[in-house]
This record gives C-alpha cells, sequence and structure tokens, in this order.
C-alpha cells in the first residue's frame, strides 16, 4: 500500500512540474500495485484521482468524458461514506468538461453534486473533505458566472484551512484558482492567508518557467523539494536578514513588533531546516528565495 500511495504522490509533483510523461508513468506504476490491493479501495481511489488531474491538466477531454460515461457513477446517486471520495472525483471531471464546455450540463450537474457534498461532508464533521468540496465549488460557480457565490465558498474553504495551513489544495487548482484568490484579496477575504498563497502560485509559476528538460540543477527546483514554502511576510524578512539590520530595526522597518520578527524567523529556521540567520541567508539564496521576495509594504 506504501509503495502505491508513494507513487500516487510522487504523479502530483511530477504534475506541478508540468512533467506530464513521469506523471503518467508514475500513475501507471501506483494503479498496477492497487489493483494487486481488493481490501483497499480509497487507495485504487486515490490513484484515479491523480489520472483524472492529469487529464484535466493536459486538456484531453475526450478520455476525461469518456470515464465519466463508463465509471458507473452519478450526480443522482446515494451518498455515502464509502463513496464519497469517487463522487469528489466524478464531481472534479465534471467540473474540468464543464469549464471547458460551458453550454453544457457538465456544470449544473457539478454544482449540484457538489451542495449535496458539501451538505454531507459538513453534516459529519470532515474538514478535510469539506475544503475539498468547497475549493471545487468555488472553482465551479466562478465557471458558471455566479462569483459573489464563488466567493462565498472561497472563503468558507479558506476560513477552515487556515487553521492546519492548507497549501496545495488551493494552488493545485490553477488559474480559476488564482483569479478567485486575486478576488479575495481585493475584497479583504482572509487577507495574509491569500496572499500567502499567491506568493505560492508565484513560487509555482516561476518553476514551470524554469523547470530544465533533462537533468541537471535549478534554484525552481530547490523550491519544489521545500516541504512548506516561506509565506510572504517571511520572505521580506528572509531578505532583510541578508542586510545589516539589526533584530529592532528589522521590526521598525516592517512597521511590525520585535516578537513578531521573531516568530518569523524562527518559521524561517524550520522550514529551511537552518539554525541562524547566516545558514537561512546562504539556503534561501540557494533555493533562489531572493528572486522571488516582495517588495517590503507598510
Amino acid at each position: 500500500m506504501d509503495q502505491a500511495v508513494g507513487f500516487a504522490t510522487l504523479s502530483r509533483i511530477k504534475m506541478a512540474q508540468r512533467d506530464w510523461d513521469g506523471a503518467q508513468e508514475a500513475i501507471h506504476k501506483a494503479k498496477t500495485l492497487s489493483q494487486k490491493m481488493k481490501a483497499y479501495g480509497y487507495v485504487r481511489r486515490w490513484v484515479e484521482n491523480c489520472q483524472i488531474r492529469l487529464w484535466t491538466a493536459q486538456g484531453n477531454l475526450e478520455t476525461l468524458d469518456r470515464w465519466t460515461q463508463e465509471s458507473g457513477l452519478s450526480v443522482d446517486d446515494e451518498l455515502t461514506f464509502l463513496r464519497d471520495i469517487e463522487h469528489i472525483i466524478l464531481a472534479r471531471a465534471l467540473v474540468a468538461l464543464g469549464r471547458a464546455q460551458p453550454g453544457s450540463l457538465y456544470l449544473k450537474d457539478a454544482v449540484t453534486l457538489l451542495a449535496r457534498l458539501l451538505k454531507m461532508t459538513q453534516a459529519a464533521e470532515w474538514i478535510g473533505k469539506t475544503i475539498k468540496v468547497l475549493v471545487l465549488q468555488a472553482v465551479a460557480l466562478q465557471a458558471t458566472g455566479e462569483i459573489e457565490s464563488a466567493l462565498n465558498a472561497l472563503e468558507n474553504a479558506l476560513a477552515l484551512a487556515k487553521p492546519e495551513g492548507y497549501v496545495r489544495t488551493f494552488v493545485d487548482e490553477g488559474e480559476p484558482m488564482a483569479d478567485l484568490l486575486q478576488m479575495a484579496k481585493s475584497q479583504g477575504i482572509c487577507r495574509n492567508y491569500v496572499e500567502d498563497l499567491l506568493v505560492t502560485f508565484d513560487i509555482t509559476t516561476m518553476e514551470q518557467r524554469q523547470m530544465p528538460t533533462s537533468g541537471g540543477s535549478s534554484s525552481a527546483i530547490g523550491i519544489s523539494r521545500m516541504v512548506e514554502p516561506l509565506s510572504g511576510r517571511e520572505l521580506e524578512v528572509l531578505r532583510l536578514l541578508d542586510t545589516d539590520l539589526s533584530g529592532p530595526e528589522i521590526a521598525q522597518e516592517l512597521t511590525v513588533t520585535l516578537s513578531t520578527v521573531r516568530y518569523h524567523t524562527n518559521n524561517i529556521y524550520n522550514k529551511l531546516s537552518v539554525h541562524n540567520r547566516r545558514e537561512a541567508v546562504s539556503r534561501g539564496k540557494q533555493l533562489g528565495l531572493f528572486w522571488v521576495c516582495p517588495h517590503t509594504h507598510a
């Protein structure tokens, strides 16, 4: 089981790097392993979710449509604990098809299914699944032109996700989510968290543009190896750590308290696996983080 999950996770990493062949190869290996585990249906569904994401990213709509027809799933199915994951996957496929074909019934079906899924996950207090459903719901509603409803769904997702620091759940939705987050930022919705997510979008975009076609290393690859990227404010603090400013002077520069600077500095040390200021700056430069540091703002 661990190997199947490992290959499924690898496929998501390859997709983030836009390495479609590598992603498909990892999915194939995960699928082969999962088919041998009849008692672990959720692993097979996890692999299937990766495949749906890859087809969507590639714009392979014909294959995606064929899957919805052959999956045996319907928006009218009874929703249960044992089948919630597969219906979330169906909703993802319908959203992708609907965005590509705005005049079709795909989006309408997706919105209907997601509303039912949301009701179920909220009643069961499944926070993680509720966040995933809300994120998909926001993207679906955005595609139907219901921007206010889409932002409401996104705001609810952000409120639940912020305490746990969810990142990939939002970033993996690509440009539609980036657009929604920009709108959320303009309305002051979860401003700091949204800004951190948008910084991650910028890092991901830079990584995709600079990814070498074969071998070698790059600052972008270094960034991708970080377990969790630095927030926007942490990037600002890191930049100032590469100056002669003292802790109190950095606090004055950012218009925050010294304790806040120390809090961000400790987070930087933990995320970069370093122990002091000099090591943090050196590690940051190795990862190319000074390329993406935003300008300091009050």
